[in-house]
């Protein structure tokens, strides 16, 4: 079961801590400004220096039922994390469910269509 976002059944959540003295303290809840229900927000997720990426393997992009996306968030210097862009593949499909696995670098990000071509998946690489 996903958290739910302002009623919004299984949208989900992700929650950034930061090791301060020793101890974890929760710094920020973080939801996709376009969430919606059933999109699995927090299925996949990755940091890298000041980025985070999270997937939602059930999101819509443009109408493609449960294609999946990828969410691009970036720390400001006060510490507050924002969305920059949602990212999926041109070739997207319908229960391609792009996103259950992300992985981001300096330079590159890197997620799974785990269901793409009739459940064969797929990797798709984007590069900064």
């Amino acid at each position: 079961m996903y958290h739910d976002t302002e009623g919004l059944s299984n949208s989900g959540a992700a929650y950034v801590f930061e090791k301060q003295n020793g101890s974890w303290s929760e710094i920020q809840k973080i939801v996709a400004n376009d969430r919606q229900i059933g999109d699995r927000f927090g299925y996949g997720t990755s940091i890298y220096e000041d980025y985070i990426t999270i997937g939602a393997d059930s999101e819509d992009p443009e109408g493609a039922y449960n294609a999946g996306s990828v969410y691009i968030f970036e720390k400001l210097s006060n510490g507050t994390w924002i969305e920059k862009i949602k990212i999926y593949p041109n070739d997207k499909e319908s229960n391609d469910n792009s996103g259950k696995s992300v992985s981001i670098t300096d330079k590159y990000l890197i997620f799974s269509a785990n269901d793409k071509n009739n459940k064969a998946g797929a990797a798709y690489i984007f590069k900064k």
